[in-house]
């Protein structure tokens, strides 16, 4: 027990320290954070009927940053199997917890079961040793390119495919609103691809200079997600014609997001993400919710993008 008690006092410690990095006192950027995750959903609710799986995504994304390779080896180099998956397990729980309180609140029972279940599944998945499994690996039509979408379109492979099947339950049973959700989370899957850090020298062996490697990067990122959402986009488009500027509109801010998460990571690369990052990041996510908002990240791209580029002269 007092290695448990350890462990999650030094994660308040790190998490703690990311906030004071961002530029604020620990006690006021858990009051920001609470507001964001308690309060502001509170305001937005009624504001569309699809915001509560959004919202879901949500915290699904924010446990993203506990499931980098080297912080998972590293915890299991330190810990046993089974206090490994004890631990992983209860963070993940703790991270979509008040999600999950938010989500009872407004009697969405199903999304608030269904996010701890998922969470504990993902610490579970993380305890699996491929190799001991011999499972073959997933061919994918993205090896020739950069490698974040080989990586991680095989790690997400089953979700992608269950939110195909929910675009065809959205067509089936005649629900738009599900359907553009189904969309707009396949890109946001798209955005965890983007949340490990790649070696110094992966960017080092570039031969481009910082602009044109950005944008090779938002080239191919955008490329190849769009790869992943075109036959929903088709699908919804032909069932759904009337709300077709809307699909398009979703799809679009969901790109400026992916952008973001690629500039965020190397605006100050290799550092990894911290709180600020995510709050950033979250807000981005629930922008297109809030009207007042939906235009945020269209300036902060190119805010990031200077900030990267600058960033970057030091590798390339």
């Amino acid at each position: 027990m007092e290695r448990y008690k350890h462990y999650f006092s030094w994660q308040f410690k790190l998490f703690s320290r990311s906030i004071r990095q961002f530029g604020l006192p620990p006690a006021a950027g858990y009051v920001v954070l609470a507001f964001v995750v308690i309060v502001l959903p509170a305001l937005l609710w009624p504001q569309k009927a699809y915001f509560p799986w959004i919202y879901a995504a949500v915290g699904l994304l924010a446990t993203k940053p506990l499931h980098s390779n080297g912080r998972i080896e590293f915890l299991k180099t330190c810990y046993s199997k089974r206090d490994f998956l004890f631990l992983h397990a209860t963070e993940n729980v703790m991270f979509v917890l008040p999600f999950s309180f938010v989500l009872l609140i407004h009697k969405q029972f199903l999304l608030a079961l269904g996010l701890l279940v998922i969470a504990i599944l993902v610490a579970y998945a993380a305890c699996l040793n491929r190799k001991k499994l011999n499972l073959p690996a997933l061919p994918t039509p993205f090896s020739k390119r950069l490698f974040e979408f080989a990586l991680g379109f095989r790690v997400s492979f089953p979700l992608v495919l269950f939110l195909y099947y929910v675009v065809l339950m959205a067509i089936v049973h005649d629900n738009f609103n599900l359907g553009i959700v189904a969309v707009y989370a396949i890109i946001i899957t798209c955005m965890g691809y983007y949340s490990a850090m790649e070696p110094d020298y992966y960017v080092w062996l570039h031969n481009a200079s910082p602009k044109r490697f950005l944008f090779q990067k938002l080239k191919t990122a955008i490329l190849q997600a769009f790869a992943l959402v075109v036959v929903p986009i088709v699908a919804l488009s032909a069932f759904f014609s009337e709300f077709i500027w809307i699909l398009l509109l979703a799809v679009l801010t969901g790109f400026l997001n992916l952008s973001i998460v690629i500039l965020l990571k190397y605006k100050e690369f290799p550092k990894p993400f911290h709180i600020g990052d995510g709050l950033l990041l979250a807000a981005c996510v629930i922008c297109p919710i809030y009207p007042p908002f939906v235009l945020l990240p269209i300036p902060l791209t190119f805010y990031l993008f200077g900030k990267a580029k600058q960033n970057l002269n030091n590798y390339l």
